[in-house]
């Protein structure tokens, strides 16, 4: 009890901490209007871990809530006692923001009980704000905890006017699975869910610059294939040290910040982590991505629902996405989008060098340079919105898939096609280069038959346009006039 009393009030003062909120505008519109209505509201707040959701609800609301609790993770508890732990940190937290000794509850259903009754007595206020984090971590098996929360929301908290009831979690699946496409007590019943993504390019610029950090663009780029804009990564940079030197010491040192995220990110996230790994180490395997079918044969299972089941959570958690190949929803290409986990797997997994200054040595050699090529391709995948506005096509109606060739051989592949209302297909080559990219007449030969295999399998009669996207544009030669637009490094921080 001691430890657990420690431990809360620790993170209570680690709450309090401030730092400026970076982006995230049309989150903090979303909940200034969900708490300017006049009824009870129940928000979701969700994405992957590590991404800010606390810090964004706590700097809202700059930590002052009628009543808040963050679960305990289940990393060093058996069920039994873990329940028992989950009922005491929330007793806890009741009797600090009431400022009375409530007993400890006996179960789930005393401890909400207990809840209402203090909530009660802010009946005459504006709003009451309660906020339960890390909601996922509470639910232990067989504890009735989910039951019991159902109970809380439909009995009471639905008719309070005043009661505004935020839920977040780091378990993404969870969060989507229970609350917002809940088939049992909750269904219908959540207000409104916010859903908070890594930061883009330009929100990362922005964090650098609040923390001093002096890096042009490019060497942003780089930054971003391995930390992803994922605000507490970055959080761990020093402006005092160049980014090589940052990655040697989060990821290649001694007690390296991030040397044992991977697992203990998915431990944290699934109660099953091994298969989760096995899976994510697959299609780590096979860059070009894989199709449900595909995974299920290399995996040795079937595409029935625990398969259907992983994939789903993986895909709400924010580490693969399902890319449509412009057919049907069974042939979504699965690729790894979690720019941690594909540079953790890549450099560090089975790295057996064990030496200082790993990174600083190894960059600009072939390695280093092919994984710049793949993982640039990722970051326009994860731009989009950017890639549009600068083609001048913000206002079309678009459709972006992957396609492959199943006639020519070898298979021909393009990695992005933005399929327009206005009857043109944009081809996306995607050249990671320091300096203007040179096509040569080979690659010219590759794109026009890549091009040419698409335009005779999928039967368009729409033009097809070449669009080049590399962060310095490209070199003007006897084959660049084949390209019909270019999108540079500045339009993807736009």
């Amino acid at each position: 009890m001691l430890r657990q009393t420690l431990n809360y009030f620790l993170t209570l003062a680690k709450q309090s901490e401030t730092m400026a909120l970076i982006g995230r505008k049309d989150e903090m519109a979303e909940l200034e209007r969900y708490y300017n209505q006049d009824n009870a509201v129940f928000v979701a707040v969700y994405g992957r871990r590590r991404v800010g959701k606390t810090f964004l609800v706590n700097e809202f609301f700059k930590n002052k809530f009628d009543y808040k609790v963050t679960g305990i993770s289940s990393a060093e508890y058996e069920r039994k006692q873990l329940t028992d732990m989950q009922l005491s940190n929330f007793n806890l937290a009741l009797n600090h923001y009431s400022g009375k000794i409530f007993p400890a509850p006996k179960d789930w259903m005393q401890a909400f009980r207990q809840l209402i009754e203090y909530l009660e007595t802010g009946a005459n206020k504006k709003r009451q704000v309660v906020f339960i984090d890390e909601i996922p971590w509470m639910d232990t098996p067989y504890s009735g905890f989910l039951t019991a929360f159902e109970w809380f929301w439909n009995s009471w908290g639905s008719a309070c006017r005043n009661l505004m009831l935020i839920v977040c979690g780091s378990a993404t699946s969870w969060i989507v699975n229970n609350v917002i496409n809940s088939k049992g007590g909750l269904h219908n019943r959540l207000s409104g869910k916010i859903f908070l993504s890594p930061f883009n390019l330009k929100e990362s610029e922005l964090f650098y610059e609040s923390r001093g950090i002096v890096w042009d663009r490019y060497e942003q780029i780089q930054s971003y294939m391995i930390f992803g804009g994922v605000p507490y990564y970055l959080s761990l940079l020093h402006k005092e040290e160049s980014l090589s030197q940052n990655v040697d010491r989060l990821f290649f040192s001694k007690n390296g910040g991030l040397v044992n995220e991977f697992n203990n990110l998915f431990n944290a996230l699934f109660d099953n982590a091994k298969e989760y790994i096995r899976t994510i180490e697959l299609l780590d395997r096979h860059k070009s991505g894989l199709t449900r079918n595909e995974i299920a044969v290399k995996l040795n299972s079937t595409s029935g629902g625990g398969l259907t089941k992983m994939i789903d959570n993986l895909e709400q958690c924010g580490f693969i996405a399902g890319i449509s190949n412009g057919g049907r929803v069974n042939d979504k290409i699965y690729k790894i989008i979690d720019f941690y986990c594909l540079f953790y797997l890549k450099f560090v997994k089975n790295n057996d060098f064990l030496e200082d200054e790993y990174w600083s040595k190894i960059t600009n050699t072939p390695l280093h340079n092919s994984w710049c090529g793949f993982s640039f391709e990722r970051v326009c995948f994860s731009h989009l919105k950017q890639i549009k506005k600068a083609l001048g096509i913000s206002g079309i109606l678009t459709k972006t898939y992957a396609w492959r060739s199943r006639v020519s051989s070898p298979g021909a592949q393009i990695d992005m096609l933005i399929d327009r209302e206005d009857r043109v297909v944009d081809v996306c080559e995607m050249k990671y280069s320091s300096v203007e990219y040179a096509i040569t007449k080979s690659e010219n030969m590759k794109l026009r038959n890549r091009i040419e295999a698409f335009r005779l399998e999928s039967r368009t009669r729409k033009a097809i346009h070449l669009v080049m996207i590399s962060p310095y544009g490209v070199l003007k030669n006897m084959y660049s006039g084949a390209v019909t637009n270019q999108v540079t490094l500045d339009a993807l921080f736009e």
